[in-house]
């Protein structure tokens, strides 16, 4: 069924290290730390910190990437099928 669509599979071995993978997750955790660090709180409960790891995801999912499949519509969008309504979606941080 994937070959149909044109998909391939690469799969990695259990303790290789895919680049573009671990990449990402360094920037998730960038944007988490930096969120952190700009909150006046000394001490953070966990819900906050999965909030801010949910909302930095979120973000990386709203713009188009380079790379991606498609240059004008961003991954969410292509999944969702929502538009970001930047007034509203984009008004003020966490804390």
């Amino acid at each position: 069924m994937l070959d149909d669509m044109g998909v391939t599979i690469d799969p990695t071995a259990a303790g290789d290290h895919e680049p573009t993978a671990e990449r990402n997750n360094q920037t998730l955790k960038e944007r988490v730390r930096v969120a952190l660090a700009r909150l006046p709180y000394k001490v953070v409960p966990k819900v906050i910190t999965e909030c801010l790891g949910r909302g930095a995801a979120e973000l990386l999912n709203v713009f188009p990437q380079k790379d991606s499949i498609s240059s004008h519509f961003s991954p969410q969008q292509l999944i969702d099928n929502v538009n970001i309504n930047y007034k509203s979606d984009m008004v003020a941080e966490l804390g």
